[in-house]
């Protein structure tokens, strides 16, 4: 089985910094790589210069965009970036979308007129992928399913869920836990505002918020080292969908306070170290029990037999 599977940017220029898509990319490979017997080509123009270090890892350019060129893959899959979608399409294929095919505009007619003439570009794409026939359209959660099949006009029911894996090697408990309260941002989805009133409530925690500064910006390699010395992990996000910064806190063995557009922190939960360790435990045995990369491997197989 021999797979090719596109990806978009998803990184800050000349930085190690990754959003969500290419952190799922990145586990994918991982995944593949340590326990599938599939082959498989990841195409990305990340910036994210980490991925690259994987064999099957390349910088995506014009020639893989051609017939001649994707014929040779058992199946294609669009991890994320419309921009891909649309060129494969374009040239007859019929590839697997989704995973991290994100619509930035979910409900188009909610827009006001200012909103929709500077996104109409993003809009077009986005319905003209909606109009496409696809192999499959993969989610990341459940609840979304009834959105995109309003979107692509299908049974939800026929739209397939998969999660991302976590690595736990390198997210694992550490027995150098700090008195720290953290939370990763920057930006009011992910609870800015919410957060510094927390900190006007509760002055003498030790915070340490990150994203908000440019003395606060973080790598993923830093991440890493955030979760491994952090008590309690803060995620206050309007919305999410699997939610993968928290899982990586879990994995991590910290215990997470999660809110939607709420202001409130559980104090037994700060003070009590037996409350807090139990927690933390609990946290990293879901992750163990369902989204380790092995686990990611084995639901990824499943699916792509599941549609060749």
């Amino acid at each position: 089985m021999k797979i090719a599977i596109f990806c978009g940017v998803y990184a800050e220029s000349n930085s190690r910094k990754a959003a969500g898509p290419a952190i799922v990319a990145l586990n994918l490979v991982k995944s593949l790589s340590r326990y599938s017997s599939f082959k498989f080509t990841l195409h990305t123009a990340s910036d994210y210069s980490y991925i690259y270090n994987f064999p099957d890892v390349i910088r995506t350019n014009n020639s893989h965009y051609t017939k001649e060129y994707l014929k040779q893959f058992d199946a294609i899959h669009v991890l994320s970036n419309k921009s891909s979608a649309l060129k494969i399409s374009d040239l007859g294929f019929q590839p697997i979308l989704g995973t991290n095919v994100v619509f930035d505009f979910p409900s188009p007619e909610g827009l006001t007129e200012e909103q929709r003439k500077s996104n109409q570009h993003i809009i077009d794409d986005e319905n003209n992928i909606c109009k496409r026939k696809w192999k499959a359209v993969i989610v990341n959660h459940p609840e979304l399913r009834p959105l995109y099949g309003k979107r692509f006009n299908i049974d939800p029911s026929k739209i397939d869920v998969f999660f991302s894996g976590v690595d736990t090697e390198l997210f694992s408990p550490s027995s150098n836990k700090k008195e720290s309260t953290v939370w990763v941002g920057p930006g009011k989805h992910k609870g800015e505002d919410e957060v510094k009133q927390l900190v006007s409530m509760l002055p003498n925690l030790n915070w340490k918020l990150y994203g908000l500064t440019k003395e606060t910006q973080y790598s993923y390699n830093d991440f890493v080292k955030i979760l491994h010395d952090t008590k309690i992990y803060l995620s206050l996000s309007h919305a999410e969908t699997q939610g993968l910064a928290t899982m990586e806190a879990m994995s991590s063995g910290c215990p997470v306070i999660a809110s939607r557009f709420t202001c409130g922190v559980s104090k037994p939960l700060i003070s009590n170290d037996s409350e807090r360790n139990q927690l933390a435990l609990n946290a990293r045995r879901v992750i163990e029990s369902q989204f380790t990369l092995k686990h990611m491997t084995k639901n990824y197989e499943d699916l792509i037999k599941k549609y060749i």
